[in-house]
């Protein structure tokens, strides 16, 4: 068994060595890494931290470490830093168990983390999430093999580590302190007071120490991490917009995380964890599956729900709990040595499943590396991923991978959607292949044109991203057969009420200084039964910096600056809105005051479009 398992983990390391090197190179950046980048820099450079305060500076400092130090700004440099955590973590872990003769225990450890998709889609970014995750399963791993002066420290300095790379760390204390005073009597099996209270405090000192060293020894930085817990006390009583299933809301579902649990999990993973629940003792459960439980059950009454992601603690701690269910497994069939059973016949057939179980997996994992993602991953039970789950659950805006990008004639043809129509009707080209993610089919961030795609079959579907063939003319009827975005927007529950337009702009309050107008006359000919369209564009700025303005067609208001920020409640930033045309005179006013900001211009772009062509009429 012992050379079976060395060969076994030796393949193991090696591949998902290559495989998670390969993703962090293959895949583009993902919508919180550019900012993530930008904010490491300026920690390490000036030793501040009061950019980002919604996340602590851990998994930040992390990923900008080598730019920094080796000042090349190149986007793999971000990310190795965290899949060398993922895979020393890993191997530390497995090597663990295999050096206690648990040969058994270390295969079965190293089958769910290193090959759990979403570990290696997070790992594999400069993000926050696999990060935390791994370090509170770890601070509770290191009290599981010891729980003397040393282990506690340093139980106790990763978990100050994890609680400075993201607030919902914290929800992990409470489960932290019952292990904490269970390992107190679990090792000795007496309470000694004394010596708990020495632990605790080695253990605090321990925290305090990591609490310093992220904050570079700067004392006043601390107030940065006060001010990030405001934030997400503020940020989880808004709530976040939150897709499945077909249905939109700001308040989240009980069973987001569950379902997503059931549908991103492979197969046989979902099998082994059920398996090894029979196997639980006293210590597992509370070092382990303790804290999964508390973290699904706090993350599903939130009401902060964008993605998976936020869920890997629990699926961490599950898996460090299977591993020791494992173990208990091992010991329980030792027992039964001195019964009538047939141990060795039982050895091989255990032999068999789990030879079964590693062909499966394997053979999946390689599956999804070429021919996927695996932060789109779903298995077999899942119902259409892009159509029924968005955000960083499938479609992160980190794009195609690059290989399927270089070897599919299609997808190389194929461009994401334009923000701004007009390109497709000025452009000279009639036919165009476009690729839209999960997330703006969903309408949950992204282009809200998107989701006019929906009613469309595409011509395939690639790492949560449809992949669509459509002409001219499909593009001008999906203008002619709908109202624009604002009006086309689902009612979205917020606490259970609807979203009331509060911004309203009186004409008296306004002091115009510019003024842009245009007539034109759309014969009936022309019409065709008002296949006609005013298509306005723009590039709508922060609040703070966006002059008041309002827009006329025949004398009447067809829209005004804060209808943009009523749909912006909604998670889209609109680009377009468009109206049919009747036959006859028209004329198109636009009004605006002054500019808030010598920097940037408010810019305007009115189009007449006629069936396939376009006719600027109005710019700014």
């Amino acid at each position: 068994m012992r050379i079976i398992t060395k060969y076994f983990l030796i393949v193991v390391f090696l591949y998902n060595t290559f495989a998670i090197v390969f993703t962090a190179g293959d895949s583009g950046t993902a919508h919180d890494e550019w900012y993530y980048r930008w904010v490491g820099k300026i920690y390490w450079n000036t030793h501040k931290f009061f950019e980002n305060q919604e996340h602590p500076p851990v998994a930040k400092l992390l990923g900008a470490a080598l730019p920094v130090l080796l000042k090349k700004d190149n986007s793999i440099y971000y990310r190795l830093p965290h899949l060398l955590l993922f895979l020393m973590a890993g191997i530390w872990v497995t090597l663990y168990f295999y050096f206690k003769k648990n040969y058994f225990t270390s295969m079965i450890f190293s089958l769910l983390y290193f090959f759990n998709p979403s570990f290696k889609a997070f790992a594999s970014l400069n993000v926050t999430d696999f990060v935390v995750s791994l370090l509170l399963a770890l601070s509770a791993f290191i009290m599981y093999i010891n729980f003397n002066f040393t282990y506690v420290f340093f139980s106790s300095f990763v978990l100050g580590l994890a609680l400075n790379t993201k607030f919902s760390a914290l929800f992990y204390l409470p489960f932290f302190a019952i292990a904490f005073f269970y390992n107190s009597y679990y090792r000795g099996r007496r309470i000694d007071l004394k010596q708990m209270l020495y632990n605790a405090f080695i253990s605090l000192l321990a925290i305090a120490l990591a609490f310093i060293i992220c904050y570079h020894f700067q004392f006043s930085e601390l107030i940065n991490y006060w001010q990030g817990i405001v934030y997400q006390f503020k940020h989880n009583t808004s709530g976040h917009l939150t897709y499945l299933f077909g249905e939109l809301s700001r308040g989240g579902f009980w069973y987001y995380y569950l379902m997503l649990f059931i549908f991103k999990t492979p197969i046989i993973m979902l099998l082994i964890f059920i398996i090894l629940l029979a196997f639980i003792n006293r210590l597992s459960f509370v070092l382990f599956y303790l804290p999964a439980l508390g973290f699904l059950f706090i993350l599903s009454k939130m009401d902060i729900q964008s993605g998976y992601r936020y869920a890997l603690p629990f699926i961490m701690f599950l898996v460090f709990g299977s591993a020791v269910s494992a173990v208990s497994a091992v010991s329980t069939i030792d027992k039964n040595k001195n019964k009538n059973i047939n141990i060795k016949q039982n050895k091989i057939i255990i032999a068999i499943i789990v030879l079964f179980i590693i062909a499966v997996i394997s053979i999946e994992d390689v599956y999804t590396l070429n021919t996927s993602s695996y932060m789109s991953y779903f298995n077999q039970f899942a119902p259409t991923p892009t159509r029924n789950f968005a955000d960083s659950n499938i479609d992160w805006g980190q794009d195609i991978p690059k290989h399927l990008m270089e070897r599919d004639l299609d997808l190389q043809k194929s461009k994401r959607l334009e923000e701004n129509w007009s390109n497709y009707f000025l452009s000279k080209a009639n036919e165009f292949i476009i690729r839209i993610g999960a997330s703006e089919l969903t309408m949950v961030w992204g282009n809200p044109l998107a989701r006019f795609f929906k009613q469309l079959t595409p011509i395939k579907i690639v790492a949560g991203y449809e992949i669509f063939k459509v002409n001219k003319a499909q593009l001008f009827d999906f203008l002619l057969n709908h109202n624009h975005p604002y009006y086309e927007t689902p009612i979205i529950n917020f606490k259970n009420k609807k979203l009331e337009n509060n911004f309203i702009i009186q004409d008296a309050d306004l002091n115009f200084i510019h003024s842009f107008d245009s007539e034109f006359y759309v014969s009936k000919s022309d019409a065709n039964k008002d296949r006609s369209i005013l298509l306005i564009e723009f590039a709508p700025l922060l609040e703070e910096e966006m002059s008041n303005w309002m827009l006329f067609l025949d004398n009447k208001r067809i829209y005004q600056k804060n209808d943009l920020y009523q749909h912006l409640e909604f998670g889209n930033m609109i680009k377009s809105v468009w109206k049919q045309l009747t036959p006859g005179k028209h004329k198109i006013s636009l009004f605006i005051d002054k500019i808030k900001t010598q920097k940037k211009k408010l810019k305007f772009k009115i189009f007449y479009i006629r069936n396939d062509s376009a006719k600027l009429i109005i710019t700014t």
